[in-house]
């Protein structure tokens, strides 16, 4: 391709800074539950996407789901847990910028949670007490020692510009971004079912139970909260299990979501005769939320708990690959008839393994199995640099290429002359080996415009990378073989 025949390409092409058109939305869900953050973008060409929580890149995969149209940039949690509690950041970029949005996610918790994860979680005061500006915002965590600069940053939107007051009043079909989550209670419990909506005008919500509309009762309420829609049932019994179905409609649209109780019945017992309900019911241990696979620092403090009902209440028994573990300083383990948890003290290597917690009672037995994997904490290494400086012949293909090490997934982000290069280009061609820790890039036709400096950022969770490499790309001329 002669020189100066991508710059006449570019000319005849309108390249957009990305734009936030609409912001992310504060959500609060119940524990369980699952839950959609959502925003749209607009940029030319189209732009990548990054999610962030608290500053950290989230990594994709098992619960956390990323999915992006060219417009909508939606992410979704398959199960919400306490911890994912926090600020989220969705981040637009392309090679001229990137602009981005923020929102918090609110965890509500059953009341015999509270105390346990009370240590764990820290709510920021107000949060969703005040409605979220149209861009929430949040000073950038520092990633790098030698910091970089981002050229052409998007100021956010003026939330009180005509443009915004003309968007919030535009109809909108209903949609979920919390929805209802299978539940499993034993008779006698409370059980709420919880969704967040959004939609103009507002929804009208129905609730129903295998197909029949639910109306309110002295045990039944059908509440609302800002974006909430609830329907909680105080003392449940069996006739309570069924599929409940919660429906939103407005003169835009409908949609509807589904989840399922189950409700297990007390055994009765006889007495000199006479049929009675016990007091304290008997029922076989059973765990209505099992152990999970977790992570932990080396020397850090793990956290194992599972969900556990049982009557009478039973005995609690841990165990790492098989082998009983007792109390000591180094493992406590507790139960206050709802949650069994088994705390590790400075974690070391030897505490990785498959763990099981036993429940028996007179009724029988159950069991639960996680595993524990414990990470060094080992931010990226950088074993070999770029090449500091690269000189090719216009039409020739450029290779870059560093090799790092530490604790994988990594994330890494190529700029050249401190634009981001979008990871989808025809121009660069990007790969990451996350075992071999091996990152390069490769521009297959190399032609002036492609000179310049490149800097490629390696992340995890831990820390950061960066290296650089100048280019130069020059004519044939340069060398005397043409005449």
């Amino acid at each position: 391709m002669p020189v100066g025949s991508m710059d006449r390409k570019k000319m005849g092409e309108v390249k957009t800074i990305p734009k936030i058109v609409t912001e992310l939305r504060d959500i609060r869900c119940c524990d369980g539950d699952s839950a959609t953050l959502e925003c749209v973008v607009e940029a030319n060409p189209p732009p990548d996407i990054r999610w962030e929580k608290a500053g950290k890149l989230i990594h994709l995969g098992s619960d956390f789901n990323a999915d992006f149209d060219g417009e909508t940039a939606k992410l979704s949690i398959r199960q919400v847990y306490p911890e994912d509690e926090g600020e989220y950041t969705c981040v637009a970029y392309n090679e001229l910028g990137k602009a981005f949005t923020s929102s918090c996610l609110v965890v509500d918790l059953p009341e015999e949670k509270d105390t346990l994860l009370q240590q764990q979680l820290r709510r920021p005061a107000g949060l969703l007490d005040t409605p979220t500006p149209s861009s929430t915002p949040r000073s950038t965590p520092i990633r790098s020692v030698s910091p970089h600069i981002r050229r052409r940053e998007v100021p956010p939107p003026s939330a009180t510009s005509p443009v915004e007051r003309v968007r919030r009043i535009r109809a909108t079909a209903p949609k979920f971004y919390a929805r209802p989550h299978d539940r499993v209670a034993e008779e006698g419990e409370t059980v709420r079912f919880q969704c967040a909506v959004a939609g103009h005008p507002d929804p009208w919500v129905i609730w129903e139970k295998d197909g029949q509309t639910v109306t309110p009762t002295a045990r039944i309420k059908i509440t609302e909260k800002e974006d909430l829609r609830i329907l909680e049932i105080s003392e449940v019994t069996t006739s309570d299990s069924g599929s409940y179905r919660v429906i939103l409609e407005n003169d835009v649209g409908r949609t509807e979501a589904s989840a399922r109780l189950d409700v297990i019945r007390h055994r009765p017992y006889s007495s000199r005769g006479i049929r009675a309900r016990s007091l304290s019911p008997r029922t076989t241990p059973f765990y209505s939320r099992g152990l999970m696979g977790t992570t932990a620092l080396l020397g850090s403090r793990a956290r194992l708990y599972c969900d556990l009902r049982a009557s009478p209440s039973p005995s609690i028994r841990w165990y790492r690959d098989g082998v009983a573990l007792e109390d000591t300083t180094k493992y406590r383990t507790t139960y206050d008839g709802k949650t069994a948890v088994l705390e590790i003290e400075r974690v070391n290597k030897d505490d990785a393994g498959i763990y099981t917690c036993v429940a028996k009672n007179k009724n029988g037995a159950a069991e639960t199995v996680g595993s524990l994997v414990v990470n060094e904490f080992m931010p990226p290494e950088i074993l070999e640099d770029l090449p500091r400086n690269v000189s090719v012949i216009e039409g020739t293909p450029v290779n870059l290429k560093m090799k790092v090490r530490g604790n994988p997934p990594y994330d890494v982000i190529w700029s050249k002359d401190d634009c981001i290069l979008p990871v989808s280009s025809g121009d660069f061609k990007q790969t990451v080996d996350q075992e071999k820790g091996i990152i390069t890039m490769r521009i297959s036709d190399a032609h002036g415009d492609h000179s310049g400096k490149y800097r490629c950022e390696v992340y995890n969770l831990y820390g950061d990378a960066a290296s650089t490499s100048l280019i130069d790309v020059h004519g044939e001329l340069a060398y005397g073989i043409r005449p």
